[in-house]
């Protein structure tokens, strides 16, 4: 592109590489969405996460419960993690908090 550092939304560019959003159409930057394959904006996975209604696979990025599948965002790591039968959540197969399903907990 003919900016300076990375080109905001409506500046020119020739790959997402130029762009703040890293979205690059028809040589325009455009704004990040929840739909465009990318990482950008306030996402914390690839579509998903943050401000995206999508949710995180585990191992992918999370800054809360809710950017997760599992519905568990490990604080430290900030990674979504497997749902496990021992988490707290129904998730997984569960069909309840923790119990029966693919869990030895029944209901």
């Amino acid at each position: 592109g003919d900016c300076s550092s990375l080109c905001g939304t409506g500046e020119g560019c020739v790959d997402g590489d130029d762009c703040v959003s890293g979205v690059c159409v028809a040589a325009t930057c455009v704004a990040s969405r929840c739909d465009d394959g990318v990482l950008n904006g306030f996402e914390t996975c690839v579509d998903g996460g943050g401000s995206c209604d999508g949710k995180c696979q585990p191992g992918t990025g999370c800054f809360a419960a809710g950017d997760c599948v599992s519905g568990v965002c490990n604080g430290v790591a900030h990674t979504c993690s497997a749902p496990t039968c021992d988490d707290g959540v129904m998730n997984g197969y569960e069909t309840c908090v923790d119990g029966s399903g693919d869990c030895s907990s029944l209901c």
